[in-house]
């Protein structure tokens, strides 16, 4: 997890990892979204990858070397993500980091700021945060509506499914409170998605990828 990592990063006195301090999440994931928080992605930190690429038609499963360059990084996103066969996405399976030597004292005051800044944006549960996609809808004044607007606006804060829900932190992250199965988190966005449509006519599109095959 990616708590984790930080956490022990610090303790080594190694900086870098405190901008996403509380946030959920494991490191595969991170790197696979190119994470971003207070300013900072992680393609300032990754340097290598090792990466499995199950067998396709054309090619047979293989792991290789990734370096940044052919990571080709960018806004949540990079060259992984854009390999259009869900039945051949790759799986990073290690990543080599570029961390900054320092105190212990100073990443650890680093990390004190970071809790005051996100607040309630922290959570020890399991989540999916920014699940949505920010569509492409304008106000009265030609500006662009944010999907946490749009989602407030739905009133979709209570929704749940089995275990999963909306969190309280971010309308646009969904919640394993517990046994939550990747069915019921899936359920759950259709629900948001139905809602949303419902009461502000937006239709939304899921900024995360499902895996395999889905509702059969």
């Amino acid at each position: 997890p990616l708590s984790r990592l930080i956490t022990e990063a610090a303790s080594r006195g190694f900086g870098g990892l405190e901008y996403w301090y509380g946030l959920p999440g494991t490191v595969g994931g991170s790197v696979y979204e190119n994470l971003s928080s207070l300013g900072h992605s992680w393609q300032e930190l990754v340097k290598q990858l090792t990466v499995f690429y199950p067998s396709s038609k054309y090619e047979e499963a293989k792991i290789r070397r990734v370096s940044v360059d052919d990571m080709r990084f960018r806004k949540n996103g990079n060259a992984l993500k854009d390999l259009k066969d869900e039945f051949s996405k790759p799986t990073i399976l290690s990543v080599v980091l570029q961390l900054q030597r320092q105190s212990k004292e100073e990443v650890l005051r680093r990390i004190s700021k970071v809790r005051e800044i996100q607040g309630d944006k922290m959570t020890h549960l399991p989540a999916l945060i920014d699940y949505f996609q920010d569509p492409l809808e304008s106000d009265e004044h030609g500006e662009l509506i944010q999907i946490e607007e749009i989602l407030s606006a739905a009133k979709i804060g209570r929704l749940k499914v089995g275990q999963a829900s909306v969190a309280s932190f971010s309308k646009n992250a969904l919640i394993n409170r517990g046994n939550c199965s990747a069915s019921d988190i899936q359920s759950l966005a259709q629900l948001v998605k139905y809602k949303v449509a419902e009461q502000t006519k937006v239709q939304l599109k899921e900024a995360i990828e499902y895996a395999g095959v889905w509702g059969k």
